[in-house]
């Protein structure tokens, strides 16, 4: 037999001079006589296969051989494999040359348990499977320049910035292409050769340009960075071990997804809905209050003038003004907000029907958002509510009145041109007990509501009415549940009654 380099040259000089082929199908039983020749079999051979003297030999095995080989001597053998359809292994061949040439998806331990009785393994323009547990193979493997692939599976957090060894008797310089099976952006991978041995590493990408889809933003991610790598969304950004967790937090973060910037003045929303017109009492209403969650703070003043429009319609004419603290675990932000509303109450003696709604124009201030194409500084919102509710007046022991309701709720904020509209089911009720001591009117009452985006409120009031003068002035506390968690809220609030 001669050396493995002399024989790839040979193999070479077929592929530029090639030799006629021979093709076998279905199951043949004769013996076969073989000089120079190429062999394709696509069926089953169990004759006894017989190499004459200085003869060069290639098999391409798409089928199943089993013969006895009778070798000659001075000779060339081969297994030409050019896809995973002629990966079959040729059980009682030995001393011959695996050549993989054009190849996609080799598998490589498939590749070696075909070679198992060759002298060497060649490999060119193929793309060869591997994977990061240590194969050390018995047959050399020979790496015909940069046109091999070795597509390395498994996961690449598991050999970050560690070299990991992956094939060994690789002989020759030559280093093969490499790259990452699962084809995850976020990572490149590195190669070298060192003693015969192929080891790889994973190092992550933090240049966001060649991740990211959208151009632009990968370019103002990769500028936050160089001017501000501590930033939390930096941070977190290359805390990330694949896509689905970048676009997570690209999503949920109001300098990529500026609308979400929107989700606290939604919530402010929410707390005027609950307080919105109860009672059809007439006069001046003057409010202040405090709200609180895990991402944002607001303060307040509201007011209201309420006016009987019909025997039986109140009309509330109400505009507040406030300032919003955001902070998140990507981003800080302050604002302030205008807003307007309106509210109308329809009451009979045993049914009420309420219409409120409210415009909120949102200004931030401390923050640049991208809006999908360009960097914007301080930007602005608006946002509109209009609630429509019906209820019963019950009372109960002639001691405590209660109005249940069902109604309708449509929410539409908008921001550097994104929008978000909801229309929501609700129901809930009021809940208000009166007594009156020294020609004053005590009251405390319950309020309650759900909404059919998992959106819920409860809040207790107390008020005190003084019958000379009809000054009032009360207090209240409630807890809201929506997308941003828990907010509570406490408010104060003077009323000068006509």
């Amino acid at each position: 037999m001669k050396s493995g380099s002399y024989i790839f040259a040979v193999l070479l000089l077929l592929c530029m001079f090639p030799v006629q082929a021979t093709e076998y199908y279905g199951t043949y039983n004769e013996d076969l006589y073989l000089s120079t020749d190429i062999v394709k079999n696509y069926g089953t051979l169990n004759g006894t296969i017989h190499i004459a003297n200085g003869a060069t030999v290639a098999f391409e095995n798409y089928g199943q051989i089993n013969s006895l080989f009778d070798y000659g001597d001075n000779i060339i053998l081969s297994q030409q494999i050019t896809s995973t359809d002629n990966l079959h292994k040729i059980y009682n061949l030995s001393g011959h040359t695996i050549s993989v040439l054009n190849a996609n998806n080799i598998n490589m331990s498939d590749l070696v348990y075909t070679a198992e009785n060759a002298v060497q393994i060649n490999l060119e323009n193929s793309l060869i499977v591997v994977d990061t547990s240590f194969q050390n193979f018995n047959v050399p493997i020979n790496i015909d320049g940069n046109a091999v692939t070795f597509c390395v599976s498994g996961n690449p957090e598991n050999w970050l910035d560690t070299d990991v060894p992956v094939l060994s008797n690789i002989v020759g310089s030559q280093s093969p292409y490499i790259q990452i099976a699962n084809n995850n952006p976020l990572y490149a991978v590195q190669s070298h050769l060192t003693n015969g041995t192929l080891y790889v590493r994973s190092v992550r990408q933090t240049e966001y340009s060649g991740v990211t889809s959208n151009q632009n933003l990968g370019d103002y991610l990769d500028k936050l960075q160089t001017t501000n790598p501590n930033d939390p969304l930096i941070l977190a950004l290359n805390n990330a071990t694949n896509m689905a967790q970048v676009n997570n937090i690209l999503a949920h973060s109001p300098k990529t997804n500026p609308i979400k910037l929107m989700d606290a003045v939604r919530t402010v929303g929410s707390l005027k809905i609950a307080n919105s017109v109860y009672t059809p009492d007439l006069g001046v209403y003057i409010k202040s209050g405090y709200a609180l969650s895990d991402d944002f703070s607001y303060y307040n003043v509201n007011g209201n003038l309420t006016l009987n429009i019909h025997d039986r319609l109140i009309a509330a004419f109400g505009v507040d003004i406030g300032y919003l603290n955001y902070t998140d675990k990507y981003a800080n932000a302050s604002g302030m907000l205008y807003g307007g509303n309106l509210g109308l109450r329809y009451d009979e003696d045993e049914y009420f029907i309420g219409l409120f709604g409210d415009v909120s124009y949102a200004q931030f201030y401390g923050i640049e958002v991208f809006d999908g194409t360009k960097v914007v500084k301080n930007p602005h919102g608006i946002s509109e509510t209009v609630v429509l509710d019906s209820g019963m007046k019950l009372q109960i022991f002639d001691v405590v009145n209660i109005s249940p309701f069902i109604g309708l709720r449509m929410n539409n904020v908008e921001l550097r041109g994104q929008g978000d509209f909801d229309m929501l089911g609700r129901l809930g009720f009021n809940l208000n007990h009166e007594s009156k001591f020294d020609d004053n009117v005590y009251s405390v009452g319950l309020d309650a509501y759900a909404e059919t985006n998992n959106t819920f409120y409860a809040g207790v009031r107390t008020n005190v009415l003084s019958s000379v003068d009809g000054l009032s002035g009360g207090a209240g506390f409630g807890a809201l549940y929506d997308d941003m968690g828990w907010t509570y809220q406490v408010t104060l609030n003077v009323k000068f009654l006509f």
